[in-house]
């Protein structure tokens, strides 16, 4: 029988291929090539089966609760610590009483009146006083506009107050007022003024009683008067100048000086700004001149324009 010649197969090396390994007896021993797994494969394979699992794993997760245990004790230190502040808190709360008042913000209201309003709550504690119970109160005093009360530690209230602006005086139902810049008729004392100049308001008729149970002037007939108070206010030598503001006739509006019959015409179409400027100017140009006597009106009503006789 005639062998059929074999193919050889060729494999085709880097390297030259390992030598066989020689026995005793002359025989000699291939290396036989398997598919072995690759490094990568086996460590796959061994996270895929639960029994082969390293303990690699158990010491990730120790390391990683480790990083996150500085974090979770200062997180429960903060609660402990807000705790603490909600027992004080309470502690505080249900023991201590209103010891004192303290006031801000007042000029024309007397602090001892402002205590004498209030001082029954002394001794209440801190936790049972109604602070909008204080401050509607203390809204019924002449010259407060408003009131903010507020609690402070350990034991006192701090009242901040917004007072009316007296901008002139009248007299009303036959005794003299202060009227404040939003036309409201106060009784007050007239030395708490502390040497302020105010006009004489003149010449109106309405008056009401508003809701807070005030005196108000009649808001339409006083609006430009009020206006007016308002810049004469704000200007030194305009309170040096005007000593009256009559309102007879709105549309005539006008003022008289200390000493002196020439009105000083201001009208009713606003820009009291403007015409109170003129009103500096005329008096130092004019006025310091020659005086007021020989002058029956100065009239300032109209724009760039000062008429005088």
């Amino acid at each position: 029988m005639n062998d059929k010649p074999m193919n050889p197969k060729f494999v085709e090396y880097d390297e030259e291929p390992p030598q066989p390994i020689k026995i005793a007896d002359g025989t000699y021993i291939e290396p036989l090539i398997t598919d072995t797994a690759t490094d990568e494969q086996a460590a796959i394979e061994r996270d895929d089966d639960p029994e082969s699992a390293s303990p690699s794993g158990v010491e990730v997760e120790a390391t990683s609760w480790a990083a996150k245990r500085p974090k979770t004790l200062v997180l429960t230190g903060v609660l402990a610590l807000f705790a603490a502040l909600l027992v004080l808190s309470k502690i505080w709360r249900d023991g201590v009483t209103l010891a004192e008042f303290l006031v801000t913000g007042n000029e024309m209201t007397p602090t001892e009146k402002i205590l004498s309003c209030v001082q029954s709550r002394l001794g209440e504690k801190m936790n049972a006083v109604s602070l909008a119970d204080i401050e509607d109160t203390l809204r019924t005093l002449p010259f407060v506009r408003d009131v903010v009360a507020t609690k402070e530690f350990p034991s006192a209230i701090r009242l901040r107050f917004i007072e009316r602006v007296p901008v002139a005086v009248a007299v009303v139902g036959g005794k003299l007022r202060l009227i404040d810049d939003d036309g409201y008729a106060l009784t007050a004392d007239l030395s708490t003024l502390n040497d302020k100049r105010l006009p004489l308001l003149v010449g109106f008729e309405k008056i009401r009683r508003a809701e807070n149970g005030l005196l108000k002037l009649d808001s339409a007939e006083a609006w430009n008067a009020l206006q007016l108070l308002k810049e004469i206010g704000r200007r030194e030598t305009a309170k040096m100048l005007l000593s009256e503001i009559h309102i007879e006739n709105p549309k005539r509006l006008y003022a008289l000086a200390p000493d002196a019959e020439a009105k000083f015409i201001f009208g009713d179409g606003g820009e009291y700004q403007r015409k109170l400027r003129y009103l500096d100017a005329f008096w130092k140009q004019v006025v310091v001149k020659k005086g007021l006597k020989s002058f029956e009106y100065i009239d300032l009503r109209f724009d760039g324009k000062i008429f005088a006789k």
